[in-house]
């Protein structure tokens, strides 16, 4: 649990670095030797009692038989402790490719994805890329573990050798008459109980050894705080900044430009544009125009690398993130679906509301998928998808009506929309923008759509191009200068003609 709930905290940005993936995969592997370790020193303990006995039983015999079985036993333990550790750094080194692994199966393994695999016979090349990638891990672990045999076999000898060595010591001093049969049996016995203790007290440790390395993995991830990641928000925002409400003014773009953690691109270059509050604008452009991107500059998953936006001329980098994500509602192109139920996939955009049927038929109705849910067999507590038993599948259309449902449920200021109606007819989306004109009434609306007849609603346009502003404007002022927009505007609406 705490694993997850450091992971859902990190910063957005540091959810696209490999490194982090890689830490938190191997922190999640690992919570079970924090468990085995704390049982393992109770054992450890109960091994060191039983051992004070042997050393006591082999110290009658004679003094140099306990460093006889200390010096034919700690070699092989110190030598398995090095192996452990060499494996261990063995194992961090190939996070990425156990995680490539895990990726494979969970392809091979997902009922959505194994129809496309199936339909476009990419099973047997799948398997073969998890064969590879397998291959060359079990290739790791055979060479390390046969290396490992072969030692723990050669250090087994000379920990017999030196019980031997004890045994003849014993049978010789019995020979002589220096002590009686029965000290002879009791050293043969004290011998071979304190090889076998201390071996097992020595391995003990080198095992306790790998799980304190292994558990190391939670507590560095757990620990880390990422102050080196690049991209990471440049500030947590200021105790105190409060966010106007309502939003008087606007939302204001000055001079921004960002690129993406790790990239030398800029996918925004020097935007500048003013967002009237309570209005609607619209953005258009080419595909890797940067619109998306820039919705996520304005929700504040990341914050620009060059330049400020500012809410009401207050920099949002001085406003807590977790303070201005309760004043936005966002729906992105590739939004979650939820296999739970539709009052979980509606509830979850204002969790107060989960179990308020009122307000989730209300978001409902003004994203047109009232009528839908009605017809479900359990209404809003209708399990979607056939991973648990009672689910239903719904099509894409069906999905992106419910996901519409749960940004109107939220009492935004700032509502976003990212081609929310891709999936849609024609009847559907007009109802759906009907709902979003009664859902964004005094609030400041943002919508990107590749449909013109959807961009007209809005208040203001802007166009995007190579992630430069290039046009703004309402829909009859971009028509009417004969430009990006017009040109686009022209080539959709010819296909209609």
């Amino acid at each position: 649990m705490q694993v997850f709930a450091k992971m859902a905290v990190l910063d957005p940005a540091l959810l696209e670095t490999p490194a982090v993936h890689d830490s938190f995969n191997n922190a999640l592997e690992e919570t079970e030797q924090v468990h085995e370790t704390a049982f393992f020193v109770f054992g450890w303990i109960s091994d060191l009692l039983s051992l004070i006995a042997i050393i006591g039983l082999l110290a009658h015999i004679h003094p140099g038989a306990v460093v006889v079985i200390i010096l034919t036993s700690a070699p092989g333990a110190i030598a398995q402790a090095g192996f452990l550790a060499r494996y261990y750094n063995i194992v961090r080194e190939r996070s990425e490719l156990r995680r490539r692994i895990q990726y494979l199966g969970d392809l091979l393994s997902n009922a959505p994805g194994l129809r496309e695999l199936r339909l476009f016979g990419l099973v047997e090349y799948l398997l073969d890329q998890y064969r590879r990638l397998w291959k060359v891990q079990h290739a790791d672990d055979r060479s390390h573990w046969l290396r490992l045999g072969r030692t723990d076999l050669l250090y087994g000898l000379l920990s017999v050798v030196g019980t031997l060595t004890i045994w003849c010591y014993a049978i010789f001093r019995g020979l002589m008459g220096m002590i009686s049969i029965g000290d002879v049996s009791l050293a043969f016995q004290a011998a071979e109980q304190g090889r076998s203790r201390f071996n097992s007290a020595f391995s003990s440790g080198a095992r306790g050894f790998e799980r304190l390395l292994y558990a190391s993995n939670l507590f560095e991830f757990l620990d880390r705080e990422w102050e080196d990641a690049e991209g990471k928000l440049q500030s947590q925002g200021t105790k105190g900044v409060a966010i106007p409400k309502p939003i008087q003014k606007g939302i204001e773009f000055r001079d921004v430009s960002f690129r993406y953690p790790g990239s030398n691109e800029y996918v925004l270059r020097n935007i500048s544009y003013h967002l009237p509050a309570g209005h609607t604008t619209a953005i258009v452009g080419p595909n890797g125009a940067g619109k998306t991107t820039l919705i996520k500059l304005l929700v504040r998953l990341y914050d620009p690398t060059e330049g400020t936006i500012l809410v009401d001329g207050i920099d949002l980098r001085e406003i807590e993130p977790e303070s201005w994500w309760r004043h936005v509602s966002v729906i992105f192109q590739d939004f979650q679906r939820y296999n739970l139920a539709a009052r979980e996939n509606i509830g979850f955009g204002e969790l107060e509301h989960l179990h308020d049927d009122d307000n989730l038929m209300r978001a409902a109705r003004l994203a047109g998928a009232e009528t839908l849910i009605q017809q479900f067999p359990r209404g809003l507590d209708t399990m979607f998808g056939r991973v648990f038993s009672d689910g239903i599948e719904i099509s894409g259309g069906e999905w992106q009506r419910i996901a519409l449902s749960r940004a109107f449920i939220r009492d935004a200021q700032v509502i976003v929309l990212d081609e929310p109606t891709a999936a849609l007819d024609a009847f559907t989306e007009r109802e759906i923008y009907e709902g979003f004109a009664r859902a964004i009434v005094g609030k400041t609306g943002l919508l990107i759509s590749h449909r013109f007849s959807t961009v007209r609603m809005a208040d203001s346009i802007l166009v995007l191009e190579e992630g430069q502003l290039v046009e703004h404007g309402t829909h009859e002022q971009l028509v009417s200068t004969n430009g990006l927009y017009a040109e686009m505007f022209t080539t959709q609406a010819s296909q209609y003609r």
